[in-house]
């Protein structure tokens, strides 16, 4: 077995009190939360097989793109695919005619219903290539908004594919088919009885009428998705609804994520940068609740409890001062003193393109899902319009990067739009657009962000909060396709939309410290407890240990710090990695935020660091839970006269810092004592946390105290000896039969079942041969099947379905990432965005990827081996 060592993530030493020596004097360090990979990497390649669409680069208003040309193109590619024969209405290849009798055979429809053929009566069938493939979606959307006239006409309609009773329900729900779906799986007996299966198990898109006697009344072979219906109506003579003929832009796309909402219509034309917008809504996630409660962006509750109740700019205290303020007085970069916010106005944009939306966090916040394919949700996502009742506004806050401290620096490119209400939930969030122009607190930026590094904290922040990990939020991405700013190249800029309950950080109280403002420090520690914790009640209260109830400055410190260390047990437990742990990118409520290098692991390897500046490994995985307590640390100096004012803290006293020699030593002893305290109440949080999730990773359902040092610390010894991928590992041991190991060769297997195929030869096991890394797997498979005993339970079926519900197949890894990047701003496609969003919104239930654009080969990519030129990727601050 390897060599014992220390826990990788326990915290080290905490340090308590700092010199004042060691604030250094300002630097001009430019914001730091975003990256650009090192490595530079060629255009990627076409993608074979894919059937993807890609999008023009012209300006998406532009005509190049049009809906109706593309739909013309895949007629024609499908007319090519139809029956030469003639006349296809008539008779079919396999020599079945009008008047012939369905054959004697039993199908299942979408919920494993048996369904007989030879008693269909009075029915269309249509046969498709593919559930939820954009021609067959038009096709099925086509029979369900002409439905109600096709009963009216006395007939029926069943839908007929190759797919699996679970993609047809897959099918069926998203798309609110009225009528089933027939599965011909495996072999396809039916449809080639109808004649419309091909070589190679192609399907001729196509329908049948059966009348009332069970015998075929028209066909037709090689028809077009919209002609479908239209011709099967005109064969029974049923009006087809309004009495006109769908139109191409209007049909199939119109499909509702939430098929009950009543207002989802798209009866008019869209606008041309929400086209692509119209096509992911019908290829995103599934029903999530009601949508009773929710709400167009207009009707979405707003409110301004933080600009009223914070002090503002006093060089520009009013929405109407801001109107009328000076560009350079808005724009420049300046010291804003006294205050916690400045009222700012967005950049805006004739040109932009609406790329993507999270469906979960238009769920979230309390949006109808409709509400993204809107004209207004566009043009306030863009910074186009803002509502003057909620006027915008950018933080004021300070900084310790890389330990030093780095003075002034403030929101360069944020501004928070306004704070929104989940009318349901009651949660409120404060909802930011990012790249939407300079502020006072610039400094030397361009007050922009490119589109490579949004689209990586757009699908890094959803990803987050799907795994359970406390995560800021992204609502929409937009795309200004004329709009460039320099960084290492020249590169497209985009504006992305986030939200979270609230902004603050810990540098938020730096700087007021750093300026000596006390009043300001109180104001903003009051507002904390008041209106982001919701009041004192909901902060820690007395310890057994303590000999006097502690103050309200103190128990706000302390649920910070345990917020705080909660997350970064998450962190640890799921292989995450910030890259950039700053007090200005550290949340007072423990959020994952401001994301800039980050990675998750691929070969676990705790000195690993995602930021190629990180020379000294600050930021390293293993040193996460010491850097996040030494941000801490640096809070507790902030808050440290605050904790020791005692009845002085109203005072004028407290505000001026009125303390003589002797109350001044007393403020310090009693900081170090609470900030000492907070740091073991740290360590106790985190390491409990974590000691939960790995549990529940490994599919325990009891703790023991040995878990730690026999368990989990030898676990990761092996990962790190053999350069054993992190959450495959933890994937792949979920499927493996545990209790049915017995003798030594099952064991063997077992455990090559957990690496790569042996065939796989780009894999390298950290300088050991894969034999080796067999045998130390074998060694933590029979301690674990020990371990698990214990609990009394042999039942892997259960163990594997906990385990599946924790870990998950699919990981955001940052050459996934880059990939996506790539497709997007270098080939023009779009559908790959919102497809990998629906993935990293799902990463532990794949089969809500049945219904995607992207192949299920490149499914499978994303959740296979890292590529041996893209591990361990690492990347710049650059954004």
């Amino acid at each position: 077995m390897p060599a014992k060592r220390k826990d990788p993530n326990a915290p080290a030493t905490l340090p308590t009190r700092r010199s004042a020596r060691n604030v250094a004097k300002e630097t001009s360090y430019n914001e730091i939360d975003e990256e650009k990979p090192v490595k530079a990497k060629a255009a990627a390649p076409a993608k074979k097989g894919k059937g993807k669409k890609t999008a023009e680069k012209e300006k998406v208003d532009g005509d190049a793109t049009d809906a109706k040309e593309e739909e013309k193109a895949a007629e024609e590619e499908e007319a090519k695919e139809a029956d030469p024969e003639e006349p296809a209405a008539k008779k079919s290849r396999t020599g079945i005619a009008v008047g012939d009798a369905l054959p004697d055979l039993v199908l299942k429809d979408e919920d494993e219903n048996e369904v007989k053929i030879n008693e269909l009566k009075n029915v269309i069938i249509f046969a498709y290539p593919k559930a939820s493939t954009p021609g067959c979606t038009k096709q099925g959307c086509s029979f369900r908004d002409n439905y109600p006239k096709i009963q009216k006409a006395g007939y029926s309609v069943y839908g007929l594919s190759l797919d699996t009773p679970k993609s047809q329900k897959t099918f069926k729900t998203k798309q609110n088919f009225p009528y089933h779906l027939l599965s011909d799986a495996p072999n396809g007996q039916f449809l080639a009885w109808l004649g419309a299966l091909k070589v190679g198990k192609k399907i001729t898109r196509s329908h049948w009428v059966v009348d009332g006697e069970g015998k075929i009344e028209a066909i037709e072979a090689g028809v077009a998705p919209l002609d479908s219906s239209k011709k099967a109506m005109k064969t029974i003579k049923a009006e087809e609804e309004d009495g006109e003929e769908a139109k191409d832009e209007d049909v199939g796309v119109a499909s509702p994520i939430f098929p009950t909402d009543p207002d989802i219509s798209f009866s008019n034309p869209p606008t041309p940068h929400l086209r692509l917008m119209r096509r992911f809504a019908t290829s995103t996630i599934t029903r999530m609740t009601s949508a009773s409660a929710r709400c167009t962006l207009a009707e979405l509750p707003k409110s301004h409890i933080f600009t009223s109740n914070l002090p503002a700019d006093p060089e520009i205290p009013s929405p109407q001062a801001s109107k009328e303020a000076p560009a350079e007085l808005l724009r420049n970069a300046r010291a804003v003193k006294g205050a916690i916010f400045t009222w700012v106005k967005p950049d805006t944009s004739d040109d932009y393109e609406l790329l993507a939306t999270s469906p979960k966090a238009l769920h979230d916040i309390g949006l109808k899902q409709t509400e993204a394919e809107t004209e207004e949700f566009a043009q306030v996502m863009s910074g186009n319009q803002i509502y003057d009742e909620h006027y915008p506004w950018a933080q004021c806050y300070g900084g310790w990067q890389f330990g030093s401290w780095a003075g002034q620096l403030g929101d360069g490119r944020v501004m928070s739009l306004f704070e929104a209400t989940n009318p349901e939930t009651k949660e409120r969030f404060e909802v930011q657009l990012k790249g939407s122009g300079k502020t006072p607190y610039s400094r030397f930026a361009d007050g922009n962000a490119v589109l490579r590094s949004s689209i990586r904290e757009f699908l890094i922040s959803e990803h987050l909060n799907a795994l359970g990990i406390p995560s800021t939020r992204a609502l929409s991405l937009v795309n200004l396709p004329s709009k460039f700013a320099r960084r290492e190249r020249i590169e497209t800029c985009a504006v992305y939309t986030r939200f979270a309950p609230s902004w603050l950080r810990i540098g938020s109280f730096d700087i007021h410290r750093w300026r000596g403002d006390r009043v300001t420090m109180k104001k903003l520690a009051d507002y904390c407890i008041e209106h982001v914790f919701g009041g004192l009640d909901k902060l820690p209260g007395k310890r057994e240990t303590d000999t006097e109830e502690p103050n309200r400055f103190e128990r706000l410190y302390r649920e910070i710090c345990a917020r705080n260390a909660k997350t970064v047990a998450y962190w640890q437990a799921y292989g995450f990695m910030n890259g950039v742990l700053n007090t200005d990118n550290t949340s007072i409520l423990g959020l994952s935020m401001d994301f800039g290098p980050f990675a998750f692991m691929d070969n676990f390897d705790p000195s690993h660091t995602p930021n190629h500046d990180d020379h000294a490994l600050r930021y390293s995985y293993r040193m996460q839970p010491t850097i996040i307590w030494w941000n801490l640390t640096r809070l507790g100096e902030d808050l440290g006269e605050l904790f020791g004012a005692g009845e002085h803290v109203d005072e004028e006293k407290y505000a001026k810092g009125q303390w003589s020699e002797e109350e001044k030593e007393a403020l310090i002893t009693c900081a170090e004592g609470i900030i000492e305290r907070a740091g073991d109440e740290y360590k106790a949080v985190f390491l409990e946390k974590y000691k939960e999730l790995m549990g529940k990773r490994l599919g325990l359902q009891t703790s023991q105290e040995t878990d730690f040092d026999q368990l989990f610390s030898n676990t990761l010894d092996t990962l790190e000896k053999y350069g054993i991928d992190f959450h495959h590992f933890f994937y792949r041991i979920s499927s493996v039969p545990v209790f049915s190991l017995s003798s030594d060769d099952d064991f063997v297997q077992a455990a090559s079942k957990i690496l790569p195929p042996e065939e796989d030869k780009s894999v390298h096991y950290a300088g050991h041969t894969r034999e080796d890394a067999v045998k130390g797997l074998v060694e933590f498979l029979q301690a674990y099947k020990k371990r698990l005993e214990t609990e009394g339970s042999t039942d892997d079926a259960s163990r594997e379905k906990r385990m599946k519900e924790v870990n998950p197949k699919f990981t955001l890894r940052n050459w996934v990432l880059q990939e996506v990047i790539d497709r997007v701003s270098k080939d023009g496609e779009r559908d790959i965005l919102q497809d990998v969003m629906t993935m990293a919104l799902n990463p532990y239930d794949p089969e809500t990827w049945e219904s995607l654009e992207i192949t299920k080969e490149d499914q499978e990519r994303y959740c296979g081996t890292v590529p041996r030129s893209e591990r361990g990727l690492q990347c710049s601050c650059s954004s």
